[in-house]
């Protein structure tokens, strides 16, 4: 499994061959069948599928919600589930029904469904069944068209054609003599066929839900930060890759740390607070701890991290939003599973998502 298919992963060779690239958090997995550690959910929230964002364990079937998601943006322009913060786009994936396409593409709806169902058993069982059902829909189309060839992709620095550039592709297409298919059908079809085929060439390798033994050996490529188009603070810089501990460099850690930290509690609320993992406030308060045991600032600052998660989840619960208070718990108990107060809160969210009558703890401290 990759746990992290999204289009900032797809990339293209100079030959036109598609590449599924980072598979940094499947082998951080280490092989294991679950993205669940100390309840974390794993992944990015827009493309997340629901089983990710309640930190549940996962299968194959994950990263086909996922593909799901990406197609519809290739579709669209836009991915399926919007919102001002990563929490409520992840919780839209768990609780929003299966988004529609818009004309002219809603002919291509089934295999959108078939990808995202909310359940797992509703999905495609393995790449290779989606693979088969889009074929069968476009060969059974009422009104089709015939794929000639692909423009040529230009490309990029370094042999690379850019990550954006799965929904960049332009298709030349040329309607029968007699024609049962107008132009409209598959300028975003023949992306959908390339892409479809990447994905399960990978996929064949492990063709049950049940991920291979051995994950497949890939050359990480550097993509852009994922958040790259989020304005971030003026005064930000990203500390340099160092190899020993090194004063300096923890200081450059907690700086950063803790920009990224007052811009994810004041500015977007959640965003680079814990996720990715190399270039978070958690994340660089972590390297800052392993390089400097001890240090009381990144301590502090885990804390803090540890703070937020009950002040939002408390709030969550307050209002009777069980699933997104859940989510919230489970979100801190990956920073800390040992917190007393998320242990707390999260017997009042399962009770509360069960219909229960629950009490909750006093508000935690401002």
């Amino acid at each position: 499994m990759h746990r992290d298919v999204k289009p900032g992963n797809v990339l293209f060779r100079k030959d036109g061959r598609v590449v599924l690239a980072d598979f940094g958090i499947a082998k951080a997995m280490d092989g294991s069948n679950s993205s669940t550690v100390a309840g974390a959910s794993i992944g990015t929230p827009d493309y997340m599928s629901p089983e990710q964002a309640r930190g549940e364990p996962v299968d194959g079937r994950s990263d086909l919600y996922s593909l799901g998601t990406v197609i519809f943006e290739m579709l669209t322009g836009s991915p399926p589930y919007q919102a001002g913060d990563p929490f409520t786009v992840a919780l839209m994936h768990v609780t929003h029904p299966v988004p529609e396409l818009p004309e002219p593409y809603e002919w291509l709806q089934p295999l959108i469904t078939g990808l995202m169902a909310k359940q797992a058993g509703d999905r495609y069982n393995t790449g290779a069944a989606f693979v088969d059902a889009l074929n069968k829909l476009v060969a059974t189309a009422p009104q089709g068209a015939v794929l000639q060839e692909t423009s040529a992709r230009k490309a990029a620095v370094g042999g690379r054609i850019a990550a954006g550039a799965a929904t960049q592709q332009r298709t030349r297409i040329r309607a029968r003599q007699h024609g049962s298919r107008p132009g409209w059908v598959l300028p975003s079809a023949a992306a959908i066929v390339i892409f479809a085929l990447a994905v399960s060439a990978w996929w064949l390798l492990s063709p049950s839900p049940e991920p291979a033994a051995d994950a497949p050996v890939v050359t990480t490529a550097t993509t852009p930060p994922e958040s790259a188009d989020v304005a971030l603070p003026e005064d930000f810089v990203l500390p340099k890759a160092v190899d020993a501990a090194d004063g300096e460099e923890v200081e450059r850690l907690l700086n950063a740390a803790d920009q990224l930290y007052e811009y994810a509690t004041k500015t977007e609320i959640g965003r680079k607070l814990d996720h990715p993992e190399d270039d978070s406030a958690l994340g660089y308060y972590r390297r800052a701890l392993a390089m400097d045991p001890g240090n009381a600032r990144a301590i502090a600052g885990i804390a803090e991290v540890v703070k937020f998660y009950r002040t939002y989840s408390y709030q969550a619960c307050e209002r009777g939003q069980w699933v997104q208070c859940g989510f919230l718990v489970r979100k801190g108990l990956a920073v800390d599973d040992q917190d007393p107060y998320l242990r707390q809160m999260q017997e009042a969210a399962r009770a509360g998502e069960a219909g229960e009558t629950t009490t909750l703890p006093p508000a935690p401290p401002g």
